[in-house]
């Protein structure tokens, strides 16, 4: 085996993050300088963060039990590797290609990724000539001249053209006897219509999406001019790319969020472009989708505030508002950057410049605030502004750092128009449910596993270990309401009866966490259309520690009714369910009296007419 010379082996080190490679089997959190978090290895397990990571040295040391090392040296302790299988990882990361003899053959995963990232960058040097061959008076050199992006950014960025002829890029990999056909089809580049080739992206300003190491081609966006055409799209997810997962502008702006401990992140290529060219360097932009988990830890690698830049419309708002719970839930503190509804901020950048966008930024309101005090604007004071607990209550639970919990329920209390001791009360009863609820959804799931995990199945026996689902306890129906009782065993007689009861909507309003669990059971069953008789009714009966409280036989109530009388039946146990969850609004409502008392006469009286119903109701069952 021919020997690894010691300028690939820093050329390795070099096309890593070990931030990147460590913040995958633990979070951690930026801490001057360095990161922070608990020890990932499997011999210490610990609850209070002792494991230090140096992103200037690339090395980890672990105060509390003594592990330290380099990149290299963490995937040979922490996942049972050698030195060559660390550094053929770290090679295949990095987009890196182990010298000739150098080791055993590559396994297919990693020829696939290497064969695909060269038809990616074969396309890119495709598209990138087809611009430049362009006349300046053509669409796409106009819109760039337009959007002031100058050639160096251009070039930078390797942006080009997709000719509008439908088999451009097809015909040239037929010509260049280029790719393995069911390769390019896997990336989309091309699609395939019976035995026609056609390219995917036509007649498109094309934006190739790198990969961290700022070498790799990960995939492209397109923009289209013409009025038929989607304005934008972007490659399918494939082996090598996945929106949900990937930032375009990444690879230029790691080491700038975390110099700033900031980052903003834009909706746009041409945002992200715009703000580039003008030295604003700690940016990033989404590619189309919404914000997800793995975008949020991340960034959460890097920074510790995330100022969210979207467009200035009504749907730039609503991609913010969907953001939210997924920061806060990452440990970020969210910002918005507010700009009007006719801006974006390339147009804001280019018509204000990089000095009016600092100062808006370093003024960024709370997002959580901003979107709060808008949705407390569409609420009159008063008692439906009780209905704003919940969706708060829901964020409260995702916020990770303590302090920026107390502040929101501080604030929110503030600015809540009622008197505080009830408003407190409303919001504690309500935190108290979610965590419930969160609690009851951990346990009948799986550990959460860490994003290697997740996606490689080459884990060691610690890690699987370490994720190994809870042993559960057995679960008692004693104290469950008699409706909701009713109709789990009604749901197991039949198909047609879980259909109607799942279709009324009275499974989102069960409060016994026993029966919402096994309701749970019953929907994977029939989502996969698993003809489910008679084999889930074991199933749930071995989840209980009296499995006789499935029988039907145990409820007289429920014997010698025919078929017409059931479904009778069950409408009114989901009348019954309904109305107990009105009460529990009922007793919200109650407590208002005593701080409302101009609006008592209304509020009486609903409460005397949902009463009179609910007790109707129950002599029914």
């Amino acid at each position: 085996m021919r020997r690894i010379s010691p300028e690939f082996i820093e050329q390795v080190r070099m096309a890593n993050d070990i931030v990147d490679v460590i913040g995958e089997d633990t979070f951690l959190k930026r801490v001057g300088v360095r990161y922070m978090g608990c020890c990932p290895f499997p011999s210490h397990n610990e609850k209070t963060p002792s494991f230090s990571v140096s992103p200037d040295k690339q090395l980890y040391h672990c105060f509390g039990c003594g592990q330290s090392g380099n990149i290299f040296t963490y995937l040979q302790v922490k996942r049972g590797m050698d030195f060559m299988e660390a550094l053929k990882q770290l090679a295949q990361r990095g987009g890196l290609s182990l010298p000739e003899g150098s080791g055993p053959e590559e396994d297919k995963a990693y020829q696939k990724r290497k064969k695909l990232l060269e038809i990616n960058l074969f396309a890119c040097d495709f598209y990138e000539k087809a611009l430049w061959a362009l006349p300046s008076s053509h669409v796409v050199k106009q819109y760039l001249k337009q959007r002031e992006l100058s050639d160096e950014t251009v070039k930078k960025f390797r942006l080009g053209y997709a000719p509008a002829n439908w088999d451009g890029l097809f015909s040239h990999l037929k010509k260049k006897k280029y790719g393995d056909l069911d390769l390019v089809l896997e990336l989309a580049l091309i699609k395939k219509k019976g035995d026609r080739c056609y390219d995917f992206f036509r007649d498109r300003l094309m934006f190739p999406v790198f990969a961290k190491n700022g070498r790799d081609i990960l995939g492209f966006g397109g923009r289209a001019f013409s009025a038929d055409q989607a304005k934008y799209i972007n490659s399918s997810d494939s082996f090598v790319f996945h929106k949900g997962r990937t930032f375009y502008g990444w690879q230029k702006a790691t080491g700038f969020i975390r110099n700033t401990g900031r980052a903003l992140v834009v909706e746009g290529y041409t945002d992200y472009l715009s703000l580039y060219q003008r030295d604003v360097k700690n940016v990033v932009a989404t590619l189309g989708t919404a914000l997800t988990e793995d975008h949020a830890r991340w960034l959460s690698q890097y920074a510790e505030q995330v100022i969210l830049s979207f467009d200035g419309d009504e749907a730039g708002m609503r991609a913010a508002e969907r953001s939210l719970s997924v920061l806060l839930s990452s440990g970020l503190t969210p910002k918005i950057l507010k700009l009007e509804k006719d801006m974006d901020p390339d147009s804001f950048i280019r018509l204000q410049g990089k000095e009016a966008l600092q100062k808006k930024a370093a003024v960024a309101q709370d997002l959580f605030l901003y979107l709060f005090l808008q949705e407390l604007k569409n609420y009159p004071a008063g008692v439906d502004r009780f209905s704003l607990i919940e969706k708060i209550a829901h964020l409260l639970v995702q916020t990770k750092k303590e302090v920026l919990r107390k502040y929101y329920t501080d604030r929110f209390l503030d600015s809540f128009g009622f008197d505080e001791k009830v408003a407190r009360e409303a919001l504690k009863r309500a935190l108290k449910e979610k965590i419930h609820k969160i609690n009851q959804k951990s346990y009948s799931q799986p550990a959460p596993v860490s994003v290697r995990d997740k996606y490689c199945s080459d884990s060691t026996p610690e890690v699987k270990e370490a994720h190994n689902e809870p042993k559960e306890e057995k679960l008692s129906l004693q104290s469950a309401p008699k409706a909701e009782l009713y109709l789990l065993v009604l749901s197991l007689e039949s198909q047609d009866y879980y259909t109607i009861i799942k279709d009324s909507g009275v499974l989102k309003r069960l409060s016994h966490a026993g029966i919402v669990k096994m309701f749970k059971v019953i929907e994977e069953y029939s989502e996969q259309k698993i003809e489910y008789f008679p084999t889930l009714t074991p199933v749930l009966s071995a989840m209980l520690k009296n499995p006789q409280e499935l029988q039907k036989e145990q409820y007289p109530s429920l014997t010698y009714l025919s078929d017409e009388k059931v479904k009778i039946f069950i409408q009114d146990c989901i009348n019954k369910v309904e109305e107990e969850k009105k009460h529990l609004h009922l007793k919200s409502i109650t407590a208002l009296l005593r701080v409302d008392k101009e609006n008592a006469d209304k509020y009486l009286m609903r409460i005397a007419e949902w009463t009179k119903k609910s007790k109707s109701t129950e002599k029914e069952i």
